[in-house]
């Protein structure tokens, strides 16, 4: 099936979108052209000289409405935006609720800022997801151009001829199970906010193997919520065995040294808010999408403590 629920919503609010009376639909053309000549006057820059450069193409017919295929692409893209969050990215930086305003408007100028602020937030959203939100460069890493940059004409004419643009929007982002592992954390650390995060293990103690003691319960409690001691493990007040196992699963995780005993930096990686985790992980989406789209069969990454 082509279209799927989660960008059903948008469908149906593009495809009652109101009508423009005849006369405003045969304007529309010069009306969006004026727009982005206004907008080349402005704030002249890459994506809005594409867009001069593609509705000129089309003859400045909407890309966004105007048709059925047009509404459903519409919804696609929103759909996309409303999901950036996925991504690692916000969705408020490409302004869906605005998005959704416009789209109700019932008067030219409201349609035409529709067609270009829709189409400006495609460009900002697949230039994101292809090389990141920011500059590596501002950061002081010193990286080479990234292959995955493609020129805004480009994105706007691939996406204009997608069979299916949800499909398309997806392959953008980096491919490869890295990317992926990612992004599964970033959706298990959110469902693990939502339930008000992790239990917090007591620090006045070392906690080591043969222990007898309240917080050794604690411990397990914590283990079992990340999923590193299995839930049948049971509580208990024992340091056992299987609880040594599941520390050193967390210390190997973690990048911390494994002798199963949870002194000061163990601790310290348990009790680390879900919420630092969440923004750990945000920025490791962001860095990869900094890299070539191509590693390599074999490639080195190197972690450098800040």
């Amino acid at each position: 099936m082509r279209r799927s629920a989660p960008r059903l919503p948008f469908l149906l609010l593009f495809l009652v979108m109101p009508l423009l009376p005849e006369g405003a639909r045969a304007a529309f053309p010069e009306a969006l052209q004026s727009r982005i000549e206004a907008e080349l006057t402005r704030a002249p820059g890459p994506a809005v000289a594409a867009l001069q450069r593609f509705y000129a193409e089309r003859g400045f017919r909407p890309l966004w409405w105007g048709s059925e295929e047009a509404a459903a692409r519409a919804a696609d893209l929103q759909a996309a935006l409303a999901a950036a969050d996925r991504e690692g990215l916000d969705p408020a930086f490409y302004r869906v609720g605005h998005l959704a305003r416009l789209a109700r408007a019932r008067d030219p100028a409201g349609r035409v800022e529709f067609e270009f602020d829709m189409s400006m937030a495609l460009l900002r959203y697949v230039r994101d997801l292809r090389i990141g939100r920011v500059d590596p460069g501002y950061l002081g890493n010193d990286l080479p151009p990234s292959d995955r940059a493609r020129p805004p004409l480009a994105i706007l004419r691939d996406a204009a001829g997608a069979d299916n643009l949800t499909v398309w929007l997806a392959a953008q982002a980096p491919r490869g199970s890295r990317y992926l592992r990612l992004k599964r954390l970033l959706a298990g650390l959110r469902e693990v906010a939502a339930r008000g995060g992790w239990t917090r293990v007591p620090t006045a103690r070392v906690l080591k193997p043969g222990m007898v003691h309240p917080d050794v319960a604690v411990l397990r409690r914590r283990l079992t919520e990340s999923g590193d001691l299995p839930a049948e493990a049971g509580e208990g007040t024992v340091f056992d065995a299987t609880l040594e196992a599941a520390v050193r699963r967390f210390q190997a995780r973690h990048g911390l040294e494994v002798d199963g005993i949870v002194g000061r930096r163990t601790l310290a990686a348990l009790n680390t808010p879900v919420e630092m985790r969440i923004r750990q992980v945000i920025l490791n989406l962001e860095r990869r999408r900094w890299l070539p789209a191509d590693l390599g069969r074999r490639y080195i990454l190197v972690n450098i403590a800040g």
